[in-house]
């Protein structure tokens, strides 16, 4: 009989502890950081972008043409511009409303003040009804 050296009885099976299962997400999926922090990772160089995405764009064309799929190439190579489209309009309105919002902080905190203060002057000025007895 053959006796699996790895399966003890005297030892219980342990279950992967929260510290393994974050390592594991980190190394699976990298650092995710969340939708309000800046994300601390470099932009790509402005070369290495539209060489990129020249190579899609080459990848797609190389791939379709001469084949069954070429008929529909031209609507691909649209589909993946309106793609890039769509990101940057993305990105465009997520910046607007960034700097909008940087705009109206201080705004909002004047208003706020301004409302804030002629009500304690008020309520310190104003005569305490004397205690019924």
């Amino acid at each position: 009989m053959y006796a699996d050296p790895h399966q003890c009885d005297a030892e219980p099976h342990h279950d992967a502890s929260a510290t393994h299962a974050i390592c594991s997400d980190l190394e699976l999926y990298g650092y995710r950081h969340s939708e309000n922090d800046p994300d601390p990772r470099d932009v790509p160089e402005d070369r290495t972008i539209a060489v990129a995405v020249s190579d899609i764009f080459d990848a797609l064309v190389a791939t379709m043409a001469d084949t069954s799929l070429d008929a529909d190439l031209d609507k691909m190579l649209w589909s993946t511009v309106n793609m890039f489209h769509r990101a940057t309009d993305r990105i465009e309105r997520k910046l607007d409303d960034n700097e909008q919002a940087q705009k109206t902080s201080p705004a909002r905190t004047g208003r706020l003040r301004s409302k804030i203060r002629p009500a304690r002057t008020s309520d310190c000025n104003r005569s305490i009804p004397a205690r019924p007895t």
